[in-house]
């Protein structure tokens, strides 16, 4: 299994930094808001339903955060996995690692490492995503979808009623917030409450985006940036073996939370094709 170590969690860059704490603000304000002022209204406080909400929503909340811990601070190179001096066929060698880097693996200025698998790299959790971290980020991506969604559930009444029903002004209040603030259609809290009633519902469809995309690149054994690049698109063994290779043998409990070990079939390095041999070349 990849290692985790907290000194990975910090991103490398000023401009992932912003960008994570962005996140990391968003991901804080998005519940307290929902506890403190969607939810007493509507279940009364501290009552069994009030509880059962909370519950619901801080399980949900909880992996989306530690899928995103896990995807920040997991080793996504070949880590302790020692590489071969010669260059075999398919590798391919990195001037800045100065190693030779395996078939799939590329190299990222921001992380500054050649990443085993490498998909892509995520600006909201300052790493990028591979071989290594996949399983949590694509969890994370879940999660952060069901929150998004069990919030817009516990918003709707609350959002219809901040902006008064469906007229003009009640459409720029939703979608412009800003607009609507500074012409006085709305109060400072109500400016509030609408952003993130706002972030929730976009977040929602960016979330559903992100996991159709990846779910079916993932499904037909590419990554985003073999997609692009239209290369190595001969590693697909059908989409059960495909999700299995992401998730791990024990796949049926990385749902339940991102702690529970499912060590993945491969090394990242050495990985079975279509024809059931290992790879030798990369195209």
């Amino acid at each position: 299994m990849a290692s985790f170590s907290w000194k990975n969690v910090l991103p490398r860059t000023k401009p992932d930094r912003l960008a994570v704490f962005a996140a990391v603000l968003e991901l804080t304000l998005v519940p307290i808001f929902e506890v403190f002022v969607i939810m007493p209204p509507l279940f009364g406080l501290f009552t069994l339903s009030f509880w059962m909400h909370f519950l619901v929503g801080f399980y949900l909340w909880f992996n989306a955060v530690g899928n995103m811990i896990m995807v920040m601070g997991t080793e996504i190179s070949s880590g302790k996995n020692i590489l071969p001096s010669v260059l075999k066929t398919g590798w391919r060698y990195c001037p800045v690692c100065m190693l030779n880097a395996p078939p799939r693996a590329h190299h990222c200025g921001d992380c500054n490492t050649c990443v085993l698998v490498r998909d892509h790299h995520c600006v909201f959790t300052g790493r990028c995503v591979g071989h290594n971290n996949m399983r949590y980020y694509l969890m994370m991506v879940v999660f952060l979808f069901c929150s998004a969604m069990y919030c817009n559930y516990l918003n709707i009444d609350y959002a219809w009623e901040l902006v008064g029903g469906l007229h003009w002004k009640g459409i720029i209040t939703m979608f412009i917030p800003a607009v609507g603030w500074l012409f006085g259609y709305h109060s400072t809290m109500s400016f509030f409450s609408t952003v993130q009633c706002g972030i929730c519902l976009f977040g929602s469809l960016q979330f559903l985006f992100l996991l159709i995309f990846h779910v079916r690149l993932v499904a037909k054994g590419i990554t985003t940036y073999e997609w692009r690049h239209s290369a190595a698109r001969r590693y697909n063994r059908g989409w059960k073996e495909n999700l299995k290779a992401v998730f791990g043998s024990r796949w049926y409990l990385v749902w339940i939370a991102p702690f529970f070990p499912s060590p993945l079939l491969t090394d990242g390095i050495n990985f079975p094709e279509q024809n059931g041999t290992n790879n030798v070349k990369d195209m």
